[in-house]
């Protein structure tokens, strides 16, 4: 079994070695292999595990590919996915398909394209230009992802997410409740 390399720590802090170091290409190597490992085995028990998140994944249909883009990319990447984020995956999840002959083929290269890709390996927070104070303050998902790191040591999940989405992190009562 590989493990997914850890974050270093940069001057006391692992939050900022990111932005200073690199992954190495072993490293690269070691995510790609992990991940192949974990939708391997998600795909080989009937995808209980995306099924969660993604319902239509324990009966997969091509149209499928779609609703994993859109619910379980939204965990991953703790935001929404784009349309045009979407259309690729889609499209990359078609050509899976086509290259490997079945629906959970395509559901394989889906699932590893969400889980390498920097969305889901980095932890952006960049905030939006506050106008009022000259600082940026942190949009919904954002907050709702420091708040679940620092809080739990993981992303947040589809109900946080949820929150996010439906302005319920706008004042500092919600964000304490």
């Amino acid at each position: 079994l590989l493990s997914v390399p850890q974050d270093q720590q940069l001057h006391g802090f692992q939050s900022i070695e990111a932005a200073e170091n690199a992954f190495t290409p072993t490293a690269i190597s070691a995510f790609e292999s992990s991940f192949t490992l974990a939708v391997d085995d998600a795909i080989s028990n009937n995808l209980a595990t995306v099924a969660k998140i993604a319902p239509c994944a324990s009966t997969p249909t091509e149209g499928c590919f779609t609703d994993i883009a859109k619910k379980f990319g939204r965990v991953a990447w703790r935001r929404p996915v784009t349309d045009e984020e979407t259309a690729v995956l889609v499209s990359i999840a078609q050509q899976g398909k086509a290259w490997q002959g079945s629906i959970k083929d395509g559901i394989k290269y889906e699932l590893m394209t969400i889980l390498q890709s920097p969305h889901f390996l980095y932890i952006t927070e960049v905030g939006e230009p506050e106008a009022e104070f000259g600082f940026r303050k942190l949009n919904a998902f954002e907050l709702a992802t420091r708040m679940s790191f620092f809080i739990l040591d993981r992303g947040p999940d589809a109900a946080g997410i949820d929150a996010a989405e439906q302005g319920k992190l706008a004042t500092d009562d919600q964000i304490r409740a």
